[in-house]
């Protein structure tokens, strides 16, 4: 029984059609899978970024929210009135400071007393309980969420996104 293949010295069979080093051939293709993959993922960056902020805008109005729902508890211990100042609802009404802090502004309030200074938000002071519906009571400061605009609450308890225009 003689082999074919052992007479003329081929052991690896059919001869590759290319003439580059299987080497290359691994290596072309790992850079063209980056590249590839380099393209999608600049597409999905700013689709993510977009997402992010959505997000955070979400957070901020729950901030709110929860912010406007303490005055009201606040508001059942004082005859109607919401405080004067924000600072006047903790720790009682509210315990934790990041509540005043809204998450696309990096600024931190680590201390009770800077909370009008450090805080997010705009109080609109003088409203009471019994104020009508759409009554502002608290929005973002300037600039929170770039120039896009800013969250609204109001003495219902209710929210809103106001683009700037």
């Amino acid at each position: 029984m003689h082999d074919s293949r052992s007479q003329t010295g081929d052991k690896s069979g059919p001869e590759p059609t290319s003439s580059a080093p299987p080497v290359s051939r691994g290596l072309i293709g790992c850079v063209v899978a980056v590249i590839v993959l380099g393209g999608l993922c600049a597409l999905g960056l700013p689709w993510s970024a977009r997402a992010r902020e959505r997000a955070r805008r979400i957070s901020c109005a729950s901030n709110l929210y929860n912010l406007v729902c303490c005055m009201h508890a606040y508001a059942m211990d004082y005859d109607g009135f919401f405080p004067d100042e924000l600072s006047r609802l903790y720790p009682t009404y509210v315990s934790a400071l990041g509540i005043f802090s809204c998450p696309s502004n990096s600024k931190d309030i680590l201390s009770p007393d800077r909370i009008e200074q450090d805080g997010s938000y705009v109080y609109v002071q003088g409203a009471t309980e019994s104020d009508p519906d759409g009554t502002l009571v608290m929005h973002d400061k300037l600039g929170n969420h770039g120039s896009a605009g800013r969250n609204e609450a109001y003495v219902n308890c209710q929210g809103e996104w106001r683009p700037n225009e």
